[in-house]
């Protein structure tokens, strides 16, 4: 909505144009952006990429909050588990560091500027109490994970991973912070901090004779299962304890144009969303 003026004012002045346009309102989400549409339930308000600014919409008062801060588009964003914390990530061109900004929702201000990874992020997590933050590079930046401190801002530990392509999600187990699951274009990997010698050590999940392109995962509430969801439009599971493949699912009636989202429901249950538009059900105990 724009501000009012007097077109008669304008054409007599000889001063040039210059009227400030302030949002007040947004309608339309692309959904372009990975993981760039979050739900905070606490405050029933919906979080979501508008170029390089982060939009917050209070669902009850219908109003909008405008978070600016990145100078490009932003391609990734994370919600903490406890609401109080965003992590947003912009893409840069060949050669430039992305910023990734920590927001502190209450104050809806920016918390911590981090810089380390080129080009862009391809992926981003925080640990269930909010203590580090996890984030991937690109293949530019060797698709490096960094683990950070979201007190101090410090990159705590560092390790590249081989990969061929951009695809990948990473996420913390839920009970124990210095380990993490993490999906890549072929491979499923299981990732251990050692605070000792301040290294991150990485296994790679056995998948038997399968060949899979993975796109998304997601970690059961108690640490034994890691879900892959997989451009063949199937999800494997595998057992956390001896990163073996247990089952896959569906045999038939794949899901169309991949995976692309799992959640885990309170009963054990998986939420998974398609690239075709489906969203379904899946009852673990038949997977």
């Amino acid at each position: 909505t724009a501000q009012s003026c007097s077109i008669n004012n304008m054409e007599s002045s000889n001063e040039p144009l210059a009227i400030s346009l302030n949002m007040e309102a947004v309608i339309g989400f692309s959904g372009e952006v990975a993981n760039s549409l979050l739900l905070l339930k606490a405050s029933s308000s919906l979080i979501y990429a508008l170029g390089s600014t982060l939009c917050v919409r209070e669902l009850s008062t219908q109003t909008q909050h405008f978070l600016k801060g990145h100078e490009k588009p932003i391609n990734i964003m994370s919600l903490s588990a406890s609401g109080n914390l965003i992590a947003s990530a912009d893409k840069q061109k060949s050669g430039f560091l992305s910023t990734i900004l920590l927001w502190d929702y209450e104050t809806k201000s920016i918390k911590l500027h981090l810089k380390i990874h080129k080009e862009s992020v391809q992926a981003l997590a925080f640990t269930a109490y909010d203590k580090y933050l996890a984030s991937v590079g690109s293949l530019e930046d060797k698709s490096r994970v960094i683990i950070w401190c979201t007190e101090t801002g410090k990159a705590l530990y560092g390790v590249p991973l081989k990969a061929e392509k951009e695809d990948k999600e990473i996420q913390f187990f839920h009970n124990d912070n210095s380990r993490l699951g993490l999906v890549s274009h072929t491979s499923v990997e299981l990732l251990k901090i050692d605070t000792q010698v301040k290294k991150i050590e990485s296994v790679k999940c056995s998948i038997s004779n399968l060949k899979r392109n993975f796109m998304c995962m997601a970690i059961d509430a108690e640490d034994r299962f890691l879900y892959a969801g997989t451009r063949t439009g199937d999800i494997l599971e595998i057992q956390i304890e001896n990163g073996i493949f247990q089952r896959v699912a569906p045999i038939r009636n794949l899901f169309g144009n991949g995976v692309r989202l799992i959640r885990i429901m309170p009963n054990g249950d998986l939420l998974v969303a398609s690239g075709s538009g489906t969203v379904a059900r899946i009852d673990i105990q038949r997977l």
